[in-house]
């Protein structure tokens, strides 16, 4: 049995999200066939560009003044959805998303599961 705790994981930020990557091939814990870890979303760190990638759970944990844009194309974000606490998106391999923000202290923190453990997204 493996436990970590989220402290101790590396933050790597990239494409406006600051990631934490526990159970992976990048994690504190070495996994090929899964992905688990936390993210924050926010203005903090860049624009978000449209990704899409493996499939992907997110569990909102806690959000402010989040919005969340969906589609079947990154150039083709025709849907948006105010993002609450306790939110749970099932974002399958071929949706187009990215998360924006109304305020300059807007964010998303999410725990996310993946089925691949590789965890590679496509930005649009």
């Amino acid at each position: 049995m493996d436990r970590v705790n989220r402290k101790n994981c590396e933050v790597v930020i990239e494409n406006g999200q600051a990631k934490r990557v526990a159970f992976g091939p990048t994690g504190l814990v070495n996994e090929t066939e899964a992905n688990m870890g936390w993210i924050r979303y926010a203005k903090v760190y860049g624009e978000m560009k449209p990704e899409k990638g493996a499939c992907r759970s997110l569990l909102v944990e806690d959000a402010k003044d989040a919005v969340l844009y969906y589609g079947a194309a990154a150039d083709a974000l025709d849907q948006c959805e105010k993002v609450d606490v306790h939110d749970h998106y099932l974002i399958g391999p071929e949706d187009w998303f990215k998360f924006a923000f109304d305020a300059d202290d807007g964010f998303v923190d999410v725990l996310y599961f993946t089925n691949d453990g590789d965890n590679k997204m496509e930005i649009g």
